[in-house]
């Protein structure tokens, strides 16, 4: 019988080098980031790694910075935002910049009691009491309104599509309110003589103007809202506003919203109801009419 020998055991193999390499590569990484860990700790947490994050996903500039930018401005003025765009208006004139700072428009202007309104991604900006209006589209210059004397701008409003309505003295009128297509062409003219004219805006849908009057009501002080259709010059519906000095107007839908010192009032385009809010004796501190279908007024009792 044949004796059986051992098998001798296979030879170990040795460790490929590139193998050795990125084992060592790995430790070393492991070992800095502990360090690392240790020597800043107080800088690394959570909320700072989310927040990486979250700004790489932010949408760039042209320039491709997220940070906040500073922009001049001279005597007195605001900002607005027009579409995806910021406007900056002032005494001096207007600057447009993008969300991260690049300046598309810079318009000299000498306006002595600056006003901006804006729609969408189209804006303007008058000189209250004065006769300059100018009108912005699609980053540029879209409009140049230069009155007569005697024919002060007294109100403007951006309505939609570009479209607008202001709001002049007119000798031999008590307010004349204009509409004016998105370039600049008149599409109809109201003409008041009973009652002061003190603004006009047009609705949403761009077929109905709603003039606001101030003017006496068996020697009682009264505010008025008349709706006019563009084909028109008789309004088709009127609504009383009451002893209440009406401070803000704007439009939401099919309504129009008339912010007063002691009630707010909403009257529906179409002329067929009027909805009116009293503050039952308490002072207007704060507003804001821009809501979806709503507004919020903060009211005090002091």
């Amino acid at each position: 019988m044949e004796e059986l020998k051992p098998v001798p055991p296979a030879p170990k193999k040795k460790p490929n080098i590139f193998v050795r390499l990125l084992a060592f590569l790995v430790t070393l990484a492991l070992l800095l980031g502990a360090v690392a860990a240790v020597v800043y700790r107080d800088r690394l947490n959570f909320d700072s790694i989310r927040r990486w994050f979250v700004y790489r996903s932010l949408e760039k500039s042209d320039s491709g910075q997220t940070e906040s930018f500073q922009y001049d401005s001279a005597g007195k003025g605001g900002y607005s935002r027009v579409g995806d765009d910021l406007l900056v208006w002032s005494t001096a004139g207007v600057r447009l910049y993008s969300s991260g700072g690049v300046e598309y428009l810079n318009e000299s202007l000498t306006l002595n009691r600056p006003v901006a309104d804006t729609c969408g991604s189209a804006a303007l900006i008058y000189d209250t009491g004065g006769n300059v209006l100018h009108t912005y589209e699609d980053r540029s210059t879209s409009f140049v309104l230069n009155t007569e004397q005697g024919h002060e701008i007294l109100s403007a409003r951006m309505g939609p599509g570009g479209s607008f309505a202001v709001t002049t003295r007119e000798s031999g009128y008590k307010g004349v309110v204009t509409v004016y297509s998105s370039g600049g062409h008149p599409v109809v003219g109201i003409r008041i003589s009973t009652r002061f004219v003190t603004d006009g805006l047009l609705s949403d849908d761009g077929k109905t103007v709603a003039v606001l009057t101030v003017g006496q009501n068996e020697d009682v002080f009264e505010s008025g809202l008349d709706l006019y259709a563009l084909d028109g010059d008789v309004p088709f519906a009127s609504y009383s506003l009451g002893n209440n000095a009406i401070l803000d107007l704007r439009a939401d839908g099919s309504a129009f919203w008339a912010l007063g010192e002691s009630s707010l009032s909403v009257a529906r385009a179409d002329g067929s109801a009027a909805v009116h809010y009293d503050y039952a004796g308490r002072y207007l501190k704060d507003y804001a009419l821009e809501g979806d279908g709503f507004s919020a007024l903060l009211l005090g009792k002091y």
